[in-house]
């Protein structure tokens, strides 16, 4: 197996340092758990992983129809105040969170056949919720990618 993306200093480029070594680090942890070894690409690999990693942040907005205020006197109220239903006049409310998607794509460089295109032999794909400490999510990729491999058991050499 060899290992694409993977930059000098072991992370997964493009990906937020902390999260890309745990990602890599358990790719690895569980092929090597599996009976698949890590060589380079001079030594004509039969599978070629290529993880990658992205991100995006979810806004919402949103207006509160739940909302109550009261009245000020008016033409119809003229002796004081009284409730009404401020949907119209709630301010918008919104909520952001961050996501992210974990893909790790295992292919065969020599079933390439003549269109030099690699077949996709086996994918993982892990979303998680980018939110909370380093520690946190850390813990939730590992399991994640821990999982992925936990249910391929058919990768065992």
């Amino acid at each position: 197996m060899i290992l694409e993306g993977e930059s000098f200093d072991g992370s997964l480029s493009y990906a937020q340092p902390s999260y890309g070594k745990a990602v890599i680090d358990h790719i690895v942890a569980n092929l090597n758990a599996f009976g698949w070894q890590k060589v380079t690409i001079n030594d004509s690999p039969d599978v070629v992983i290529l993880p990658s990693v992205s991100q995006s942040t979810e806004v919402h907005y949103y207006h509160n129809d739940e909302y109550w205020d009261w009245y000020y006197p008016s033409y119809y109220y003229p002796n004081g105040w009284d409730w009404y239903y401020g949907a119209y006049y709630s301010p918008p409310m919104s909520n952001s969170f961050k996501t992210g998607t974990v893909l790790i794509q295992m292919t065969a460089p020599d079933k390439g056949g003549q269109s030099n295109q690699l077949p996709v032999v086996w994918i993982g794909v892990v979303n998680g919720l980018l939110e909370g400490t380093t520690t946190s999510i850390n813990n939730r990729i590992v399991s994640a990618v821990d999982q992925a491999f936990t249910q391929s058991p058919y990768l065992r050499k």
